[in-house]
């Protein structure tokens, strides 16, 4: 309201997460202030940045400031604390601010993580005053601040980050330049579970009316170091930052990141003010790797240069090996201490093969470029991918068509409804001119090409475009489809769920049949034809049993719950393509056939029977141990006729002669009915047959 010449907000309440603040101010036409400001119930996770980053700290916070007086005579105390601090898990000692100011004189006094670090410091503005700061740092963990840099630091349990050292200095307001004191570093250490880096040697500097020298602060990391040289004489600072370090600083700033090796050479020139310091050099590094998560592939023989003139950070002639191919970097960064920094970057890519997401391998070739003045920026360009290879299975996919991989590396934000905000957004074109190859549990030998346009950000990318299906063939069961034609309209870029045609035809037991399929993976429609013409029931029934529903009359009712056993079970194992994945983690495979007695009704005299011909489900979990020697072990899952055991040993001599050792058991099962003097009475027998071989293979290659 207003009342008499005052501006009053009489009753403020602000809510929260958890937390809220309440308060009070008045404010005149004649330049008084009055305020007042109390907070309850107030955490770290009530601060959006904080929550949406999952970094596992937590705490509680209070404040409570009131003042009152003339626009810069203003007497007001302001008291901080955190309590129930901890970060991963870890209780941290509690921390208080105190802030006050009377008289034109501003004074802070600050205990932080139970006496890590402890703050003094007075200003005072008056034309006499004396200011001063005074600091002491004693194994100040500043793990926290590296959690905020790097979020996925928090899963690297040696990570660790403390300083000590002191600071006392004394000067006029307006007059920090001519200070008078000393300061000093005694000891300081980065780490994780890869790289140290840490104070050669304590280091202390003398200051005399702002007059100082700084000789010989190196930082040591991998038996490399590197070594500051600083002085200042009225208000002109002179030095130099020289020497070799390790590349493992990028853990502590970049997150996508997982390995890097090697080491740059620096060579840096300071000059300027205290006020207005200035920077200008390069960093070369020649040699060393490089690996992003995005890529299975590693930058290798890293070479070029990074140099810095003032504000603007030039990236020159960068290059590297990245599967097979090159690739090179240029371009210039412009920072600023007032927003994130403007960036103008090209990258060319010159028959790069690398493994990523979804794809087995893809070679590559193109530009990409990075560019704008501010967040998010945006990576555009052109790729055209040479060759590629697509495996990953269609069937039983939770999460296909709904995501690429690098969503999974991001946190679950703590504030629903809230994503967090990507750095890079997308638009890049995508031109498969040679057709990308497609081998998995659908497809085989199926070859893509069209033109895609890449969106979205980066960390979760989309695709838009078209794509044709030129030659290659769809399975099912036993059945392979030879496709006529097909598309596929990715048009959304928000989900990976295309729009899609296929014309494909195939042959059973005499029968040519045709299918169409139309729609999206959630709702897909079928239709299949044949000739001869039969309904779409009959059809069906061919192509998953064998039969039609005719051929099926004229069989017993345990015949026909056999052969439907069989192809049933035989069909679900067909759909567990999970053997790739086993090889990759443990060096087992695990083999899905069918076991059939090739022993029984062999006889000149007796043909194969149904029952005996029907194959039951078998598991073969196999090994290699090394090139020439492996072994495998199967056994059938308790369904269907046959019962089977089978071990086999092979053996390599050279690239024309083998050796194979077996050893198997078969048995089935059979039942009837016996009458005797008391009736019907159900009768089982058990047949089993063991052997024991060994085959000698020879192989001879011509043309």
């Amino acid at each position: 309201g207003y009342d008499r010449g005052t501006y009053l907000i009489e009753d403020f309440k602000s809510v929260k997460s958890t937390g809220e603040i309440r308060a009070k101010l008045s404010f005149d036409e004649g330049g008084k202030i009055e305020w007042k400001l109390d907070t309850q119930h107030l955490t770290i996770s009530d601060f959006d940045y904080l929550a949406q980053s999952d970094i596992p700290l937590r705490g509680d916070m209070t404040l409570h400031s009131e003042g009152k007086g003339l626009m810069g005579q203003v007497e007001s105390s302001t008291d901080w604390s955190l309590n129930r601090f901890s970060i991963r898990g870890s209780q941290m000692p509690s921390s208080q601010t105190s802030l006050t100011t009377r008289a034109g004189v501003a004074r802070w006094i600050g205990s932080y993580f139970g006496g890590q670090a402890d703050v003094n410091a007075v200003y005072d503005v008056n034309p006499k005053g004396l200011s001063s700061i005074r600091m002491a740092l004693s194994q100040l963990d500043v793990s926290p601040f590296l959690l905020l840099i790097n979020k996925k630091a928090m899963q690297d349990p040696q990570l660790a980050g403390f300083v000590s050292g002191d600071l006392d200095l004394r000067f006029q307001a307006g007059s920090f330049e001519k200070a008078n004191g000393s300061f000093q570093i005694s000891d300081s250490v980065v780490a994780n579970s890869d790289v140290r880096f840490q104070l050669d040697h304590p280091v202390r500097v003398d200051v005399i009316d702002g007059n100082f020298d700084i000789n010989q602060l190196t930082i040591l990391g991998k038996n490399k170091k590197a070594t500051l040289d600083l002085k200042n004489r009225k208000d002109s600072l002179t030095g130099r930052i020289q020497g070799e370090l390790d590349h493992s600083w990028v853990y502590f700033f970049v997150p996508s990141v997982t390995q890097v090796r090697g080491a740059s050479v620096l060579d840096f020139a300071i000059g300027g003010s205290i006020k207005e310091p200035s920077i200008e050099g390069e960093m070369r590094f020649n040699g060393g790797e490089l690996r992003v998560e995005a890529l299975e592939s590693p930058f290798e023989n890293l070479a070029g240069k990074l140099s810095v003139k003032q504000n603007v950070l030039k990236v020159q002639g960068v290059r590297a090996d990245l599967g097979g191919g090159r690739v090179a970097l240029n371009g210039e960064v412009l920072l600023s201490s007032q927003h994130m920094p403007s960036i103008e970057l090209k990258a060319s890519i010159h028959e790069t093969k690398v493994k990523v997401y979804p794809f087995q391998y893809a070679k590559v070739s193109g530009q990409l470029g990075v560019h704008g003045l501010l967040a998010p920026y945006l990576i555009d360009g052109n790729v055209v991918i040479d060759s590629a290879l697509f495996r990953e299975k269609m069937l039983n996919q939770k999460r296909m068509g709904d995501t690429f991989k690098a969503v999974q590396y991001l946190p679950v934000p703590s504030i629903q409804g809230k994503a967090p905000v990507s750095l890079f957004n997308l638009a890049v074109g995508l031109e498969a001119p040679h057709g990308v190859l497609v081998q998995n549990d659908l497809f085989r030998d199926v070859l893509a090409k069209g033109k895609m346009t890449l969106v979205n950000t980066i960390d979760t990318p989309r695709v838009l475009g078209r794509l044709e299906i030129t030659q290659g063939n769809l399975v099912f069961k036993d059945h392979s489809f030879q496709i006529q034609s097909a598309s596929a309209l990715f048009d959304s870029p928000t989900v990976i769920n295309p729009s899609f045609d296929l014309i494909a035809s195939t042959e059973a037991s005499g029968v040519k049949i045709q299918m169409y399929a139309t729609g999206r993976k959630n709702d897909i429609k079928i239709e299949m034809t044949s000739n001869p013409s039969m309904p779409e029931p009959e059809i069906f029934s061919l192509l998953a049993l064998g039969l039609t529903s005719s051929d099926a009359k004229r069989l017993s009712a345990t015949d026909l719950g056999l052969i439907q056993q069989g192809e049933a079970a035989s069909l679900v194992l067909h759909s567990l393509d999970f053997n790739r994945e086993l090889e990759d983690r443990t060096g087992f495979q695990v083999l899905v056939d069918e076991a059939v007695n090739r022993q029984q009704g062999v006889s000149a005299f007796r043909s194969q029977t149904q029952n005996e011909s029907i194959g039951s489900p078998q598991i073969t979990i196999k090994r290699k141990f090394g090139d020439r020697f492996s072994v495998s072990a199967g056994s059938t899952m308790g369904m269907g006729s046959s019962r089977s055991n089978q071990f086999n040993i092979d053996y390599a001599v050279n690239s024309g002669f083998s050796i194979n050792g077996n050893l198997s058991n078969y048995g089935s099962n059979s039942s009837g009915l016996s009458g005797g003097a008391y009736g019907a009475t159900d009768t089982q027998s058990a047949q089993t047959q063991n052997s024991l071989g060994i085959d000698l293979k020879f192989i001879t290659r011509f043309r």
